[in-house]
């Protein structure tokens, strides 16, 4: 029983010596009306480019090197090549 004792008393000291980096109650704040804007002008972007050049060639220039296409009864096709 001793041993117990000592053991909790170690856990609890440990935890209360760590330090967090921020409260866990703090939220960040983000501002979402800037996210907004960016994501409404890389729609409309993509939507000339699509009217200049086509819709495949559209994708192409503003899809990732990561990008996964998916299709119906297909396997996924990863990245741009």
């Amino acid at each position: 029983m001793k041993t117990f004792s000592t053991i909790s008393a170690f856990i609890l000291f440990f935890c209360s010596c760590t330090q967090l980096n921020e409260p866990i109650t703090q939220k960040k704040i983000i501002n979402t009306d800037s996210l907004k804007e960016v994501l409404k002008q890389t729609d409309l972007a993509f939507s000339d480019r699509s009217k200049q050049v086509g819709m495949n060639a559209a994708f192409l220039a503003f899809a990732s090197d990561s990008s996964v296409l998916l299709r119906p009864y297909s396997m996924p096709v990863k990245g741009i090549d």
